[in-house]
């Protein structure tokens, strides 16, 4: 292992247990390390594009304003999470729990949303063009879905 693989891993270790300045390491700081249920983290204005975070807890987390351009979401839990005006082109939502989940002026441009249940999200002023969705992609009642890009 070269030298500087083992000093990220012992910042990493290091931030995981005290955090920046010897405080609780941050949400951030827990997501780089690895851990993947963060339920009610706080990653506001965090730019998290193209992470992997598929299957992780996020359910009640912020990422208000957060870049989540193709972020993986697969089977994750973001139910009642707070997305508003995130950004999640080319995201992947395939499965993800997202129940009563606040998506007002996020950008959905280009997500697959394949499989995932909308049906209770706040959707006004979202971006959803050409998305990719099938028959499993639940919409809020009464919302005017985008034709689907399959």
């Amino acid at each position: 292992m070269d030298p500087s693989t083992i000093r990220r891993a012992l910042l990493l270790s290091a931030l995981t247990v005290t955090g920046a300045c010897g405080s609780p390491p941050t949400d951030h700081e827990r997501l780089l390390s690895g851990e993947r249920n963060l339920p009610a983290g706080y990653f506001a204005g965090a730019n998290l594009s193209g992470a992997d975070l598929s299957r992780a807890d996020f359910s009640r987390a912020d990422f208000t304003s957060a870049n989540l351009s193709r972020v993986s979401f697969t089977s994750a839990n973001l139910s009642s999470a707070t997305l508003t005006g995130a950004t999640l082109a080319g995201a992947t939502l395939r499965g993800a729990v997202i129940g009563v989940t606040n998506l007002t002026d996020a950008d959905l441009r280009g997500a697959d949303l394949r499989g995932a249940d909308l049906s209770s999200a706040d959707l006004r002023g979202a971006l959803v063009g050409l998305v990719r969705c099938d028959a499993t992609t639940g919409w809020p009642p009464g919302f005017d879905a985008p034709p689907c890009e399959r």
